[in-house]
């Protein structure tokens, strides 16, 4: 049998043809591949960014009509008192209201009242008949014990009395009233001592320790051991707790306390203490946001034409899935519809505690606001 040479690398040739052209397919094929998968995330982002503010819109509708249900029952400056809680927090109060209304009390009448500071506090509607006619709102007022006195005992002794009423007490102007004894008794101390010696300033900080921990204790934020003696502040790194130890120093110092004395000095250190823990946090929210952003940037730009590109973009979607939990705290500013001081209290009833949301203040600088359980506080406005 004759072998035909021209046949055989005429063979070869077409072999070798037929290889590199599968090779240029499957080359083609894997930049397809990239590039849909590129097009699928930026799809996909631009997606999850029209579900988040839509969400955002039904969410600000929905809380828009209990506002607007709420006011047949409250007074617009009660609304952002009890729309602390947000959307919760509003139904509740508007079934509280509804339930008074045959008894012709409402809602703005009880927000009058000493002792009353949310809808929680409002009474009950037992020995009310319906169709009565309006009800004395005096036999719903909560009347303030009498001033108590400690006569005898050391300042400690009497710090140590006072501090349990506070911890018992069950209105504001009781709790006012025993701050300020508290407060004065550290006065006391600082004029029997003098402004620098030791006792005065642990006396004073030790006030201000222990009105802190009854503003957690009275919160259910306080850890006790058996005997019911205080162990450890919870939430204190969180901004319920910068609201609630704000709250304590801000009381402290409406109770009369002397500017340049020991107790004006101990507050401004404490002060500044928790505004810069409420600064840390923000930088810290803002850090972890900046990183997934920057992160999901990266990804959405790698290519992914071999194995090994493909390898590392699966490595930085685990880094950025990683990082997305902790971004979801903060929020940062929408250019086209940016939250302001006028509407964040409703703004933040769409986000989770402990979120801190960008701001547009009038003069063009960024705020923040930080969603507490409670209330917000509010930097910068």
């Amino acid at each position: 049998m004759a072998f035909n040479v021209t046949s055989f690398f005429g063979g070869m040739a077409k072999g070798g043809s037929k290889v590199l052209t599968e090779r240029r397919d499957q080359s083609r094929r894997d930049k397809e591949t990239a590039e849909q998968r590129q097009w699928t995330i930026a799809t996909e982002a631009r997606a999850d960014a029209r579900t988040r503010k839509q969400n955002r819109l039904d969410k600000k509708s929905e809380l828009d009509d209990l506002i607007q249900e709420a006011s047949l029952y409250y007074d617009s400056g009660d609304i952002p008192r009890i729309s602390g809680s947000g959307k919760v927090g509003l139904r509740a109060a508007i079934t509280r209201a509804q339930e008074l209304a045959p008894y012709n009390i409402t809602g703005s009448d009880l927000f009058k009242l000493p002792g009353v500071n949310s809808a929680a506090d409002f009474p009950t509607t037992e020995g009310v008949t319906p169709g009565m006619g309006k009800v004395n709102m005096s036999m719903f007022t909560a009347i303030p014990k009498g001033e108590e006195t400690y006569s005898g005992g050391t300042y400690e002794g009497m710090d140590i009395f006072f501090r349990e009423k506070l911890r018992l007490a069950n209105t504001d102007e009781e709790k006012s009233m025993y701050t300020k004894k508290l407060v004065e008794i550290a006065g006391l101390v600082e004029k029997k001592s003098g402004a620098k010696s030791n006792e005065t300033i642990t006396f004073a900080n030790k006030t201000i320790q222990n009105l802190i921990d009854t503003a957690f204790d009275t919160k259910g934020l306080m850890q006790k051991t058996a005997q019911g003696d205080y162990i450890q502040r919870m939430q204190s790194t969180e901004p319920e707790g910068f609201r609630l130890i704000g709250n304590a120093l801000a009381t402290v110092r409406a109770n009369g306390v002397v500017k340049g004395s020991t107790m004006d000095q101990v507050l401004l250190y404490r002060e500044a203490e928790n505004n810069r823990s409420i600064n840390n946090y923000v930088a810290t929210a803002a850090n972890a946001y900046t990183n997934f952003d920057a992160e999901k940037s990266k990804l959405a730009a790698m290519p992914t034409t071999n194995r090994d590109e493909k390898e590392l973009q699966r490595a930085q979607q685990d880094k950025v899935n990683a990082l997305q939990a902790t971004a979801s705290s903060f929020v940062p500013l929408d250019a086209n519809s940016p939250i302001t001081p006028e509407n964040i209290s409703l703004a933040a009833a769409n986000y989770d505690v402990n979120t801190v949301i960008q701001v547009q203040l009038e003069d063009g600088r960024i705020g923040y606001a930080l969603k507490a359980e409670t209330d917000i506080i509010r930097l910068g406005f």
